[in-house]
């Protein structure tokens, strides 16, 4: 049996950010004390931290997803607190920021912290924001003190450091930029060559199907005569196609000899 498990300690390198937000500011500063406090427990250098403030929950997203995509920061913390009042208006605001929060981390392939309180009264908010916590076990007893939740995100995010290089290694899709250098080398004549990267596999003869020469059938060779009545030429630079696409491509010059036999046998 394998066990995956991350130890809550100092990162070897990186960033850690704290998006904060400022609505119901008394309350996220105790968050955001709370979060810096576990840092500079586990040693984190001051300048290995960084604290972005913004207006409200809402906003917490955007700035988050920002910061995910540098190369220097290895976990986002986001702090926030949002009060049920008169209106639904909280629900959607949940809703949203924590859908968006969870595909950050998706998306990016980092931790990316929900330290958010979605609570119904001011009372449950600043119950959940008090100093640093002695236990956060709900289960140690009916008055067992809960703590600062900013202070258990940032234990989550060191835990999460910690634990994401000792995973194994994902086989999910391969990346876009894999399948395009791969679809570049088959295009390629000379894979060594680089200049050939945008050479086709298809081949035309000039004369039969671009040549000016062959000005009778409009430059594109012979007609096909077959009893498809795909409307296609034999020697059609649109040979590679599907049959379909064939046939929508040559209707429209199909449709011209069509009228031309008719006028033929009209005269």
């Amino acid at each position: 049996m394998q066990i995956y498990e991350g130890q809550i300690q100092k990162p070897d390198e990186g960033d850690i950010v704290i998006v904060v937000a400022k609505f119901n500011r008394t309350i996220t500063d105790r968050l955001l004390e709370g979060a810096l406090a576990k840092l500079r427990e586990c040693q984190i250098d001051e300048n290995n931290i960084i604290v972005c403030r913004v207006p409200g929950a809402f906003e917490i997203p955007i700035v988050a997803a920002r910061f995910a995509e540098m190369q220097d920061v290895i976990s986002v913390i986001c702090l926030g607190v949002v009060i049920k009042g008169e209106t639904s208006h909280d629900e959607h605001i949940n809703r949203a920021v924590s859908l968006e929060i969870a595909k950050i981390a998706t998306d990016s392939g980092k931790p990316v912290i929900f330290g958010l309180l979605t609570c119904n009264t001011v009372e449950q908010a600043v119950a959940r924001s008090g100093g640093a916590a002695a236990t956060h076990d709900k289960t140690a007893g009916q008055n067992a003190y809960i703590g600062n939740k900013g202070y258990e995100a940032a234990e989550a995010a060191l835990e999460m450091v910690n634990l994401m290089p000792r995973l194994p290694q994902s086989e999910g899709d391969v990346p876009w930029n894999t399948l395009s250098d791969m679809f570049a080398k088959a295009m390629m004549d000379d894979p060594d060559d680089s200049d050939g990267i945008y050479d086709t596999p298809f081949e035309f003869d000039d004369d039969d199907d671009f040549g000016e020469d062959n000005e009778s059938d409009g430059g594109f060779g012979d007609w096909d005569e077959d009893d498809d009545d795909t409307g296609v030429f034999d020697d059609s630079p649109l040979s590679f196609l599907p049959r379909k696409k064939q046939a929508k491509r040559g209707t429209k010059k199909s449709g011209k000899k069509t009228s031309k036999k008719n006028k033929k046998k009209r005269k």
